[in-house]
């Protein structure tokens, strides 16, 4: 093998270096390789980022139009979660995954992006995952009538009759035009009234929805306690100090002029009321509940009397001051003749029943929560109801019923 010398080398190389007939098109070659290996790439990245996006917003799309279907079973709202993917991005090869829970839906597709430049270099797809999650957007009823056709569900009316829920709704499910009316003298006041009907009259403040979403009853499904027999029978207290247990009140329970405490528990009126009546009365409880259950039980509250009852926070009926079982009273009326002292720490559900409310000065001003859930709901004369909700500050959970304003995208 011949040898050369570091100057023959030398003299070689430049002789290389200045020849143009063929190096200059290796180099070139050379050199552009990782161009075309990154524009290939950016070509394959791209085609993957598009996937996603177009993912993205079928699975944002049928997040949100399950959240928003009335329909609350999980078979429908994954159903339609599933149909709306496949509408809005066009695959239908691609079955999303769907998680519901009580307040969102969350719409998840796992998939890959094959490539073309990339499979050169042994990657042959790319990994796309896109979720979306969709919550429904509620509002607190703190005064819901049941009833689902009845012209004036919630009826206002007398000379100055009007409601406070600066906090909650005033809702009602009627699909009558007029399942709100205030012929009232009294401006009413909520954070929002709506109605799923319409309604009739003014002094609505603000301006009532229509058109609303029925409110499921919160209530529905609640036990109904089992006895074999009465602890008492038509117990009437007319005077005096008195402390009264829990138990089986058989004909009721009525209260005139007297000083009565009632121990924490649960008192059922069996087929009869819960009756007071007495001006100078003085009636306390805390930790009570009582259940009406009968076609003659109901509860009526009239003259002057100091109330101050406070429902039990724990139990079947935590958070219920007043449960009428709805089997039963459909014909009945509960009244509350309200004023300033009486304070109602909780909720009073008439599911089958008509409340009115009625009386003067500012019922409900020292309950931090009170809410009524009704079949149909009358405040007149110079009634004035405020509805504080504040159930934290009255020990409880937040059982109440919710209204339906919307959903949004929380990812």
């Amino acid at each position: 093998m011949p040898k050369f010398s570091t100057r023959q080398i030398m003299f070689n190389f430049r002789r290389f270096s200045a020849n143009h007939d063929g190096n200059i098109a290796i180099v070139s070659a050379l050199a552009i390789l990782p161009v075309l290996m990154a524009a290939g790439a950016a070509v394959d990245y791209l085609g993957s980022y598009e996937l996603r996006t177009s993912l993205q917003s079928a699975v944002d799309a049928a997040a949100l139009a399950s959240a928003s279907s009335p329909d609350e079973g999980i078979d429908s709202k994954k159903a339609l979660a599933s149909s709306f993917f496949h509408q809005s991005s066009g695959f239908s090869d691609i079955t999303p995954e769907t998680a519901v829970s009580a307040d969102t839906v969350q719409v998840s597709v796992a998939t890959t992006s094959k490539t073309s430049f990339l499979s050169l270099g042994g990657i042959t797809e790319l990994p796309v995952n896109v979720t979306a999650t969709a919550t429904v957007i509620s509002k607190p009823v703190c005064l819901l009538s049941l009833n689902k056709t009845a012209s004036q569900a919630i009826k206002i009316w007398g000379s100055s009759a009007h409601v406070t829920a600066d906090d909650c709704v005033v809702h009602a499910n009627s699909s009558s035009p007029s399942a709100l009316d205030n012929s009232s003298g009294g401006i009413s006041k909520a954070e929002v009234f709506c109605a799923t009907g319409g309604y009739s009259g003014s002094n609505f403040d603000p301006t009532p929805k229509t058109g609303c979403r029925q409110v499921k009853d919160p209530y529905a499904g609640l036990p109904v306690p089992t006895y074999a027999g009465c602890d008492f029978n038509n117990v009437s207290i007319s005077t005096g100090t008195v402390t009264l247990t829990p138990g089986v009140y058989c004909g009721g329970l009525r209260i005139g002029s007297a000083n009565v405490t009632l121990a924490p528990g649960l008192y059922i009126m069996a087929d009869g009321e819960f009756k007071v009546s007495g001006t100078s009365a003085d009636i306390s409880g805390t930790g009570i509940t009582i259940y009406l259950n009968g076609n003659s039980s109901a509860v009526s509250i009239t003259g002057g009397a100091r109330i101050t009852l406070t429902a039990s926070a724990t139990g079947p009926y935590a958070g219920l001051l007043f449960v009428q079982n709805p089997a039963y009273g459909s014909s009945l009326t509960s009244k509350i003749n309200g004023h300033s002292q009486v304070k109602l720490v909780g909720a009073g559900y008439f599911p089958a029943q008509t409340l009115s409310v009625g009386g003067s000065g500012n019922f409900g001003v020292l309950s931090p929560y009170m809410t009524f859930v009704a079949d149909i709901v009358e405040l007149h004369g110079n009634g004035k109801i405020t509805m504080n909700f504040d159930p934290a500050a009255a020990g409880f959970s937040n059982a109440v019923p919710r209204a339906f304003w919307g959903v949004r995208l929380i990812n």
